[in-house]
């Protein structure tokens, strides 16, 4: 890769700038790290950017480069720091008996507010608390019903409309890992914070009802997708 003069720079030579490894089999560049570096200053300070390979020259000429690569750069920092991929589903994990949600916590949903309110396919939030099996299962159910409030309640305050949120408890049901172990409960102490995209928005949906204590000892059965 070399640098070379335009016609409206008469008098000037050019120069090496670095050698570029290529694939024989299907032909490319390796265009990472010093390489883009250098070929972005070269064409920034108005030089011609030539691949040569034998008698093979590829120019890239500095016209209107500059004010190109600005706008790519405003529009790099506009973009959010995290995708859909990233923030789809997170888990929130509690200690025993905690219910507030802690700094970690915070920041996670943040994350989760912000994508939300600049992507517009969002059509919901779903929030479940789930607990392990220590205790009554009305403590439990309780437990599971207060942290997942504080998700909610926490979202809407980042801005997130509260016809988006839905929030879901289910105390010791629907454990993810043994609740023998230490360790095992640590995995079912938590809330899960799923969004749906370009779906059913939340209010059009069946209602998912979570444990009522008023009816029978049975827990709801838990619908196809929640908490996968």
């Amino acid at each position: 890769m070399v640098a070379r003069p335009g016609s409206w720079r008469p008098g000037e030579s050019g120069h090496y700038i670095l050698d570029l490894p290529t694939k024989r089999q299907r032909p490319s560049i390796d265009t990472q790290g010093d390489v883009v570096q250098n070929a972005v200053n070269t064409l920034l300070e108005g030089w011609q950017l030539v691949v040569v390979d034998g008698d093979i020259e590829v120019r890239l000429q500095p016209a209107r480069f500059p004010p190109a690569y600005r706008d790519w750069v405003a529009c790099l920092g506009e973009l959010l720091p995290v995708n859909f991929a990233d923030v789809e589903r997170n888990i929130l994990y509690f200690e025993k008996g905690q219910n507030r949600l802690t700094e970690e916590h915070r920041a996670t949903l943040r994350e989760i507010a912000d994508y939300m309110k600049q992507d517009r396919a969002i059509t919901g939030v779903f929030i479940d608390g789930h607990t392990d099996d220590e205790g009554g299962y009305l403590e439990n159910e309780d437990a599971s019903r207060l942290r997942a409030e504080q998700v909610g309640r926490f979202m809407e305050s980042e801005g997130i409309d509260p016809e988006k949120v839905v929030i879901r408890f289910h105390g010791e049901y629907y454990p993810v890992a043994s609740n023998v172990t230490p360790v095992g409960r640590a995995a079912n102490r938590r809330v899960t914070v799923r969004m749906e995209r370009n779906g059913i928005p939340p209010n059009q949906r069946a209602e998912v009802v979570a444990y009522d204590r008023r009816v029978d000892n049975a827990p709801p059965r838990l619908p196809a997708g929640v908490d996968d």
